[in-house]
C-alpha cells in the first residue's frame, strides 16, 4: 500500500471530551494518516485494564472511560500530547512496533537534551532516573492507530495524586522542566525524529 506523509495538525489545547470523538471518527472513516499535536485541558483518562480503585478520590478534574490500552492518567496542560493516527500497514508497523518507536523516539529526543532516559518492556513508557516522564496507551481499529503518547513537560505533577497513575501505586512522575530549562524546544525536536522514524 502507498505511504501518505501523515499530516501534522498543531491543535493547541483543547478539550479530551470533545477531541475523543472527532479521534473515532477519523478511525471509523479512514480519513488519511495525521499526526496530531497538543495538550489537553485537565481531564483524567482510564484505559481499558483501569480499576474503580485506581481513582482514590475525586476532585474537579473530570474522569472519562476510553477504549485505549494501559490504565489510568491525567492530561493537562504543560503536557506533550501526541495521537499517531496513522494506518500500520502503510508503515509496516505492528501495533507493538509503534509503541516501541514512540518510546524510542523519546529517549533520542531527550538525549539531544544531555538527559539519559531509558523504557521498560514490562511497564512501557519513558522514564528518567525509575520517574516516570512519557505515557502511552494505544487501540488499534480497522488496521488504524489512535490514541498516543503524553509528555510531561512542565504540567501540574499534583493531579498524579488523586489516582494510581497506570495502576502503579509506587509510580512517581517527573517533568522535562525539572531536568533541562530549554524543555520549550523538546516538541519540535521530538516531531523531527519520530517523522525521521517512520
Amino acid at each position: 500500500m502507498q505511504r501518505t506523509k501523515p499530516n501534522i495538525e498543531h491543535l493547541g489545547r483543547v478539550n479530551y471530551q470533545t477531541l475523543y470523538p472527532r479521534m473515532l471518527e477519523h478511525v471509523k472513516q479512514q480519513k488519511p494518516c495525521a499526526i496530531w499535536v497538543l495538550e489537553h485541558f485537565p481531564v483524567y483518562t482510564q484505559g481499558k485494564r483501569s480499576l474503580p480503585e485506581h481513582i482514590l478520590h475525586h476532585n474537579t478534574i473530570p474522569v472519562v472511560s476510553t477504549d485505549r490500552g494501559g490504565q489510568v492518567t491525567y492530561h493537562g496542560p504543560g503536557q506533550m500530547i501526541v495521537y499517531p493516527l496513522l494506518k500500520l500497514d502503510q508503515w509496516h508497523l505492528s501495533p507493538l512496533e509503534l509503541v516501541k518507536r514512540l518510546e524510542i523516539c523519546t529517549t533520542k529526543a531527550l538525549a539531544q537534551f544531555n538527559i539519559k532516559a531509558y523504557h521498560d518492556p514490562d511497564a512501557r513508557g519513558v522514564y528518567i532516573n525509575q520517574q516516570k516522564i512519557a505515557s502511552i496507551g494505544l487501540k488499534i481499529k480497522q488496521g488504524m492507530s489512535y490514541h498516543g503518547i503524553a509528555i510531561n513537560l512542565n504540567t501540574n505533577l499534583d493531579a498524579f495524586q488523586a489516582i494510581v497513575p497506570c495502576g502503579n501505586p509506587s509510580l512517581t512522575l517527573t517533568n522535562l522542566c525539572l531536568h533541562t530549562p530549554t524543555f520549550h524546544q523538546f516538541p519540535n525536536v521530538w516531531l523531527k525524529l519520530f517523522l525521521e522514524m517512520l
